[in-house]
């Protein structure tokens, strides 16, 4: 603004005003699940932890050098991140310079790893005929095309613009730009009042409020209608192994859940959980030997760097078997 346009509204003198407003990167806040400020840190990250000349941290910080602290609610138990990336400011952490503008439907459709899933979603859908599922954070949709050729009215909703331009240009079906928030825009134009079930794969981690998200799916679904989660587990033996240099901890996982508190959260948001299901400690130390090594691949990188172009930050951080599969069905 102008001196004289700022005289003309009588601002006082001296007066500074923004050029432009500037949203905070991160925020503090409450538990998602019971809402308590009492908390104690379990893994605090300085700023610059991962040294930006030799890696790259989009999906740790957005390459800001921020900060990562990881706390537990001394209340109920749950595992969340704390600060975190604000609402406005959460797009950075998502970039879209790894989305292609189109994906080979052919290729993924045949080389997928849904088998599972799918076995898993039918085996619990029971006689259901022809069920409505809706998946989401579908990314390019692959997974309810899969579900499609099962004979089920699967859909799914993706908050990337591009992932889902790269979905429509690659001829996959029943793909919408949306989030749970929008989910009313999406059954609006599919004339649909109620989903039998919902897929929630490697995404509830992600949420701001997943309690908020479950509750608004949830006014969606009957009585009995299926709700199934995948995500990581942090009691499991991965986790108790590699502690703070675990793969699955970052800045994109704003939760962190163990079976007793996915299945508090669930209570709370109108599900009761069904099957939790978890791999075997004999499956997961199969894998000990080889995830070892990568965890020492990844001690040298962070004392000696890399030599070249930046490498991810996560590309030798270990895991084991660590995810957890849960099916809720709504009260």
């Amino acid at each position: 603004m102008t001196a004289a346009g700022a005289k003309a509204l009588g601002l006082l003198p001296g007066l500074v005003l923004p050029t432009k407003f500037e949203p905070k990167v991160q925020e503090h806040v409450s538990c998602g699940c019971c809402g308590s400020d009492q908390y104690e840190t379990i893994h605090h990250f300085p700023e610059n932890y991962f040294d930006p000349e030799w890696f790259d941290t989009y999906s740790w910080d957005a390459n800001l050098g921020l900060e990562l602290r990881i706390v537990e609610c001394k209340d109920c138990g749950l595992i969340y991140q704390n600060k975190r990336f604000s609402p406005e400011a959460l797009h950075q952490l998502y970039p879209n310079t790894y989305i292609p503008a189109k994906i080979n439907k052919v290729k993924e459709i045949a080389n997928h790893k849904f088998a599972f899933h799918i076995d898993w979603i039918k085996k619990h859908m029971g006689n259901t005929k022809n069920p409505s599922l809706l998946d989401v954070g579908t990314r390019y949709g692959v997974f309810p095309n899969l579900l499609r050729r099962e004979k089920m009215d699967a859909f799914g909703i993706e908050m990337n613009l591009k992932c889902v331009q790269a979905a429509c240009n690659s001829g996959m079906e029943e793909v919408y730009l949306g989030t749970i928030d929008s989910l009313n825009n999406v059954m609006d134009s599919r004339a649909q009042k109620q989903i039998d079930a919902v897929a929630m794969f490697d995404l509830i981690e992600h949420l701001l409020d997943p309690k908020g998200d479950l509750k608004a799916i949830a006014k969606y679904q009957p009585k009995g209608g299926k709700l199934f989660i995948s995500t990581m587990d942090i009691s499991s033996m991965g986790y108790k192994v590699f502690g703070k240099d675990w793969y699955y901890l970052h800045g994109q996982h704003t939760f962190y859940f163990t079976p007793k508190t996915i299945t508090a959260l669930l209570e709370s948001a109108g599900y009761r959980v069904v099957s939790i299901d978890r791999f075997g400690a004999l499956k997961s130390l199969r894998h000990l030997p080889g995830q070892f090594r990568k965890w020492m691949k990844f001690q040298w990188t962070m004392r000696w760097g890399v030599k070249g172009e930046q490498e991810w930050f996560a590309k030798y951080r270990p895991h084991l078997l660590d995810t957890m599969n849960i099916v809720a069905e709504k009260k």
